[in-house]
This record gives C-alpha cells, sequence and structure tokens, in this order.
C-alpha cells in the first residue's frame, strides 16, 4: 500500500503481489541482505548465498505466471487480452515463460531478456524461439535507434553465444496486436537498408 501511494496508483489500478515467480508452486530463499530489484540478484544468486549464509535468508512462496493469473479478477477471463508482457529476471526468464504458457496466447506484445546467467547456461534462444512461434509469436533483437533484426525464421547459429540484449515479440496471432507487427517488421527491414549497418559498407 505504502509503493501505491507513492507512485500514485489508486487501489485498482495496481496490483502488487510478494511472490518470487518460478516454474513451479513452492518456497525458495531470499538473502535479506540484497536490496529488491537490484541487476543481478534473483532466485539463483539468493540460492547460491543462502548456502552459505542460511541465517541471513527467509524463504517465500513460489508460483508460476499461469496459477497467479487465476486468482486475478481482470485476468482470469481467458478471453481478456494482456497488452503489455515484460521478464526480465537474471537468468530465470526461460523457465518463467514455459510456467506462463497457457495464457501467452493473448499476450500482445512480450519482451525479455536474454543473457549468461542462471538457467540461460543450459537453455536455447533458438527453442524457445521456435516454442515461441507455434504460439504466433515474431521475434526481434531489440536495438538502440529504432534498430530492430527478426530472429523468427532468420536464426543465426552464433545466437547461442550467450551475452546481454533485449528481445521483442508481437503475437501475430492476435488482430489486435497485427499494426504492431507491421510497424516491427517495418523497423527491420529499414533496420537491413541503413549503409551504416551493413558489413563491408563505409
Amino acid at each position: 500500500e505504502k509503493t501505491k501511494a507513492k507512485v500514485g496508483y489508486l487501489d485498482d489500478e495496481l496490483d502488487l503481489t510478494n511472490l518470487a515467480v518460478a516454474l513451479d508452486p513452492g518456497t525458495a530463499p531470499v538473502f535479506l541482505g540484497d536490496p529488491i530489484g537490484v541487476s543481478q540478484n534473483g532466485l539463483i544468486h539468493w540460492k547460491r548465498i543462502c548456502t552459505k549464509f542460511p541465517d541471513s535468508c527467509t524463504n517465500v512462496q513460489t508460483d508460476k505466471i499461469d496459477n497467479w493469473i487465476k486468482d486475478k479478477p481482470s485476468l482470469a477471463d481467458r478471453n481478456a487480452p494482456i497488452h503489455y508482457m515484460s521478464v526480465s529476471v537474471e537468468g530465470n526468464e526461460y523457465e518463467i515463460l514455459q510456467g506462463s504458457a497457457r495464457n501467452l496466447g493473448r499476450v500482445h506484445f512480450l519482451h525479455f531478456t536474454y543473457n549468461w546467467s542462471g538457467d540461460w547456461g543450459k537453455q536455447s534462444l533458438k527453442d524457445l524461439v521456435f516454442r515461441l512461434k507455434k504460439k504466433g509469436f515474431v521475434c526481434y533483437w531489440a536495438g538502440d535507434y529504432g534498430n530492430m533484426w527478426r530472429i523468427t525464421d532468420c536464426y543465426q547459429d552464433h545466437y547461442e553465444l550467450h551475452f546481454f540484449a533485449n528481445i521483442a515479440c508481437v503475437n501475430t496471432n492476435v488482430t489486435a496486436a497485427l499494426p504492431l507487427a507491421e510497424n516491427m517488421e517495418k523497423m527491420f527491414l529499414e533496420t537491413l537498408n541503413k549503409p551504416s549497418l551493413q558489413y563491408g559498407v563505409a
């Protein structure tokens, strides 16, 4: 409630949940010495540090997005759209998207981060992009200055090298998202035509 008041939201405009998002329901340790929201702090980091300092940790509830949505009246209706979904969780992105599988079909725009942390070390971006394509998503590398490079149907082997990046996906199975899909594809084609981004062009 303090957070809602601080940022100026009314009660029905912002829903804050004290929950660690994971693939399965259960509990997970959180290191109390770390500030929440700091980059590289997350379940994988806390699991490691709490092995060394168990007295400085507490357990919190975990659950997947699909279960969390069931208890939200505004989202429980399977026909209700989810306009925007962003996942940036220091390495657990793949797992969280797996736990959102039942509801991804009504997400219009999806953003997630890709890096070398956590489970990304054993998960394949190619596999994730393929799974998202089956649900209608077209995914792009989201660069600076309006630059975008399509990943879907343009996959390169070196994309499996782990580095920090933002990935933006649009659901082409959702009619209301088609104008956005057209704009994103247009940005991709414009990026390809920029001389400064073409190999061998001075």
